[in-house]
């Protein structure tokens, strides 16, 4: 039995998946599986796995149940200590295993650890060249500055690694969200388990016009994400504790709508979002938190080149 099987839940990227399991399989730590998940593909994503000769791979084709339901099958066909999941359109770096495994096996308290990402085009082109924000150095994240930063948006991202057995005392992933399944799973990981974070980056997320946010209505982006939160506001031990943080919360959710709308061509959707945003906490504009994230909001709806301007000043700034 393998101690680490990676999940790569699929839905039509046959144009994707291969570059992602080949990432998979040029891992330096080879104590692991692959179990690719396809959730009802119409394309030829079945005939691109099977081309692929290695034993390490299990595919496994299912009726559309949406990427939860993709995900809990990967998890639930694994007997594996670790589980790490990769979105089928990225790729990792060929020693994410073997770092991960080292840390969390030098920290067993932890339940989950995750690091930073690049960014890339549909053509596989890095976007950026600097690490997302995030720490500076690898350490462990507790308690209530991990939920904090969950709330107000950061390392809401990906993460890599989860132990098996966390699954079984907070359950799998919810069914019912078609997105933001990783950022509930954040939230309900981090209420339980400290978080190791590693500050370098072990993957590429890809950008591209067939994603799942780029492509869903602002409006069911926007009631995923509420469900998210509103599942933490009344939680009966985390409301109390983080009620505090609902107008700010809800400052980050309206900038992320305003961002959304605007790059799938409803720039006057957006504005209105940046409105409600500015309205919901006018306050957080005095934080520099607050701040950077209305003005990254900005950005789109500029052009590109002043877009990639005004990101240049503020790293100058150190604003991000």
């Amino acid at each position: 039995m393998p101690r680490v099987s990676v999940v790569i839940p699929t839905y039509n990227r046959s144009s994707f998946v291969l570059e992602a399991i080949e990432s998979v399989l040029r891992q330096t730590y080879h104590d692991f599986d692959l179990i690719v998940v396809d959730d009802g593909s119409s394309d030829n994503t079945k005939e691109v796995v099977s081309d692929i000769k290695d034993t390490r791979i299990k595919y496994i084709y299912q009726k559309n149940q949406g990427v939860s339901g993709a995900l809990n099958t990967g998890i639930m066909a694994s007997a594996a200590e670790y589980i790490v999941i990769l979105a089928s359109d990225n790729i990792m770096f060929e020693d994410v295993l073997q770092k991960c495994v080292a840390f969390m096996d030098e920290h067993p308290e932890i339940g989950f650890c995750h690091g930073q990402s690049y960014t890339m085009d549909e053509s596989g082109h890095l976007l950026r060249s600097k690490r997302l924000r995030g720490p500076k150095v690898t350490s462990i994240g507790y308690g209530r500055k991990e939920i904090v930063d969950l709330l107000l948006g950061e390392h809401k991202t990906r993460y890599f690694m989860v132990r098996h057995s966390c699954f079984d005392k907070i359950g799998l992933f919810n069914i019912e969200l078609r997105m933001s399944e990783d950022w509930d799973m954040l939230f309900r990981l981090s209420k339980r388990y400290p978080v190791g974070h590693l500050a370098e980056p072990l993957g590429i997320i890809r950008n591209h016009d067939q994603s799942m946010t780029a492509k869903t209505n602002v409006e069911i982006v926007k009631g995923h994400h509420t469900a998210v939160l509103e599942s933490v506001f009344k939680d009966a031990e985390l409301g109390p504790l983080y009620g505090h943080l609902r107008k700010k919360a809800y400052f980050c959710l309206n900038c992320l709508l305003a961002r959304t709308a605007a790059r799938t061509g409803h720039k006057v959707t957006g504005l209105l979002y940046i409105t409600k945003a500015i309205k919901t906490s006018p306050k957080f504009l005095l934080e520099t938190r607050g701040l950077f994230l209305l003005i990254k909001t900005s950005r789109a709806f500029l052009p590109r080149r002043l877009g990639n301007l005004i990101a240049r000043i503020l790293i100058t700034l150190k604003m991000r």
